[in-house]
């Protein structure tokens, strides 16, 4: 009888034993993933402020062409005044028309480049959204692994080590505004980076004309854009592409 006791009790504890690891294999499977998960999200994120950094460019760049057509234009007209003006003589004429077919050709060169911009402009607005929705779903992947693996963080295992805080007085920022927005994840994109003094941890508040919208926190800075965190759920809701952001 005590031998048929010591085998049942040996197998349980050989039960046991395999349970346990094969639990602890799948808690590491789980967090090796979830490591993964995060990683790409990450890469993604910098695919996105390069995108957003190009997308700012070739805006600029766009708006300084479109001023330099209107100039054109204009000369276009004057010229187009003086040859009325000089229809009787001959070699001034010739001379202005000439003139005006150059301004015609130097036109048409800008609206050809003009057109390329505006193409380029919305291949990067495309390639943008499609990181947005990558890291959406990256997002998504990892909050479905921590909730399978069934792995939550001890509060009191978490050790937090602040910090000394530098008191800086910012600028105001020329012209920035809203990118992007996600309101699932609450993150916006806006056109400020490390070129306008942007730093991590920054409030930026978001306006509307003379409405303060709300507020955001930067939570990473490239050089000509940030990823910034939506504080309040109704301003994801309210806040759009081209809203302004200023200290």
């Amino acid at each position: 009888m005590n031998s048929i006791r010591r085998i049942i009790t040996f197998t349980i504890a050989i039960i046991l034993i395999f349970a346990l690891g094969f639990t602890y294999e799948l808690y590491n499977t789980q967090k090796k993933s979830n490591q993964l998960l995060k990683k790409q999200m990450d890469t993604f994120e910098r695919k996105l402020l390069d995108a957003s950094s190009q997308k700012s460019r070739l805006e600029s760049d766009i708006s300084k062409m479109q001023r330099e057509r209107i100039e054109l234009v204009r000369q276009i007209e004057e010229q187009k005044v003086l040859a009325e003006k000089l229809k009787t003589e001959g070699d001034s004429l010739r001379i202005r028309l000439g003139e005006m077919e150059k301004l015609k050709e130097a036109l048409s060169e800008k609206d050809r480049l003009i057109s390329e911009k505006v193409e380029s402009l919305n291949r990067l607005r495309i390639i943008a959204r499609n990181y947005s929705r990558k890291i959406s779903s990256l997002m998504d992947n990892i909050a479905r692994g921590k909730t399978a693996g069934g792995v939550t963080p001890s509060a009191a295992a978490v050790e937090v080590s602040l910090e000394p805080i530098e008191v800086t007085s910012k600028k105001a920022l020329t012209d920035a505004r809203i990118l992007e927005v996600d309101v699932k994840y609450a993150f916006a994109v806006v056109s400020a980076g490390k070129d306008k003094g942007v730093s991590e941890g920054d409030t930026l508040y978001v306006t509307r004309g003379n409405t303060v919208l709300g507020k955001v926190v930067v939570e990473r800075v490239g050089e000509e854009v940030s990823v910034t965190k939506i504080l309040y759920r109704s301003l994801g809701d309210s806040a759009r592409r081209g809203d302004s952001v200023n200290y």
